[in-house]
């Protein structure tokens, strides 16, 4: 910028000088006088336009607001039809450590919690292809996740189905979504929900352990997901859905699932019997008498989940799920 004003400068004297010794001096100068004003006029326009607007600090009252806000998990002033400024520009770091702590503890539940727990309970010939079952169950169930299933389950839609809004996880990132939290960032509410998507289908196998080969596995999940887990999900837990007795007032059944009860745990068992049903019994049973592989792969699995997961994730959800609206 100084470089700039120096060329100018050495510019102007240089014509200055020049016109001085020729006879229409005078009317170079009149000249170079407008030039002159027309550039400082310019440049202060300019300057002008490019500073940023100050906005207006919020009051005392708006941020203690903004902090009941934050401990009610209910909107800031930014969040509202308001025009007041915030100082809480984004989501809270409590509410994330938090839902990754406890997301955390889900994902130990099947790895390598169930993973273990029904790899003790099988024969020692079949411990690897039941932990096998496990982590292809966990890979295909991310993917699937990614693409399209965050977004069947908590995007708006009809009550059985959401929308494609967040397909790819497009959209979702570090911002809360309002409709679940006004704290959580929604990329970590999408992957503590992943972990309840993972296990759902994980508590499937014990049914027909020994008995199915990993390919099959991995068809009957995908199709599973779709036909079962992602409709009871977002019928339970959707902003929309028919059973969601926390926010939805139009809601047909006002379930109050925030552990899983429904979505993860009755879903999951149901199909399994279903699926045992379709198998029938097996060629060897009450032929042969066998023990558990391994006792210590079950307590250790009790270790994983019994003792943390199952206990802090409902407080989880009840935490993530708690809002300014009554429940019904």
């Amino acid at each position: 910028m100084r470089l700039s004003r120096l060329l100018l400068s050495v510019i102007a004297g240089a014509i200055f000088l020049a016109a001085r010794k020729s006879r229409a001096y005078k009317r170079l100068r009149v000249r170079m006088r407008l030039l002159l004003l027309v550039g400082t006029i310019a440049l202060l326009c300019s300057a002008h336009a490019q500073t940023p607007p100050l906005s207006a600090s919020p009051a005392l009252e708006q941020r203690v607001a903004d902090l009941e806000a934050y401990i009610n998990n209910s909107p800031r002033g930014a969040d509202t039809k308001s025009a007041t400024a915030s100082n809480i520009a984004g989501p809270g770091p409590s509410y994330n450590a938090w839902m990754m702590t406890c997301a955390a503890l889900v994902l130990f539940m099947t790895l390598p919690g169930l993973a273990l727990f029904y790899g003790g309970l099988v024969r020692a010939k079949n411990v690897l292809s039941v932990l096998a079952q496990c982590l292809g169950i966990a890979g295909l169930v991310t993917i699937v996740w990614w693409v399209v299933g965050y977004s069947l389950v908590f995007s708006r839609g009809s009550p059985f189905i959401g929308g494609l809004k967040f397909a790819f996880l497009h959209g979702v990132d570090a911002r809360p979504n309002s409709d679940y939290s006004y704290w959580a960032s929604q990329d970590v509410f999408a992957m503590y929900q992943l972990m309840f998507a993972i296990i759902a289908p994980a508590l499937i196998i014990g049914a027909v352990a020994e008995r199915v080969k990993f390919a099959a596995v991995l068809v009957f999940v995908g199709v599973w997901m779709f036909a079962v887990y992602f409709p009871i999900a977002h019928m339970v837990w959707g902003i929309d859905g028919w059973m969601n007795g926390v926010w939805n007032a139009n809601s047909r059944i006002t379930a109050i699932d925030f552990a899983g009860g429904t979505v993860v745990h009755m879903s999951s068992g149901w199909s399994a019997l279903v699926l045992c049903i379709l198998l029938g019994t097996g060629s060897d049973s009450g032929k042969k008498s066998w023990l558990p592989t391994a006792w210590s792969f079950v307590w250790s699995e009790r270790v994983c989940s019994g003792s943390g997961g199952m206990v802090l994730t409902p407080a989880a959800r009840l935490r993530q799920m708690e809002s300014p609206r009554t429940p019904l």
